[in-house]
């Protein structure tokens, strides 16, 4: 559709607009982390792929990725980590907290990931 074939509801500057965002790179592509840790795992129904900023052992930012039907909880927990000690037994803690809202199976490759490769 060219703007003159827009219904006349349709404001022509509106459209542009979306269709610029809707065609960006960073809506399709979404967001990268500068990471400087990454934790990756395959598990038994999908896999999460844990992106992580560390500065002076502490995490500065963490983004989330999951192929799971339900990741909105994983999202919340790796967002969760910032300001948290990079350190197995502080992010095992935050992990602790989202235990009820995780998938079990997911969950479970989070422990063991995490015990496996933070120190």
């Amino acid at each position: 559709l060219t703007p003159n074939q827009l219904p006349a509801f349709l404001d022509p500057r509106l459209v542009q607009e979306k269709y610029a965002l809707f065609s960006s790179d960073d809506w399709r592509y979404g967001r990268t982390l500068p990471f400087t840790h990454e934790l990756h795992e395959r598990y038994e129904s999908g896999e999460f792929r844990l992106q992580l900023n560390v500065e002076k052992a502490i995490i500065q930012e963490a983004m989330g990725f999951t192929d799971d039907l339900e990741p909105e909880a994983f999202v919340l927990f790796a967002k969760a980590l910032s300001q948290t000690p990079y350190e197995q037994a502080a992010i095992l803690s935050q992990l602790e907290g989202y235990q009820s809202t995780l998938p079990t199976v997911l969950y479970e490759a989070l422990r063991e990931t995490i015990t496996a490769q933070i120190p």
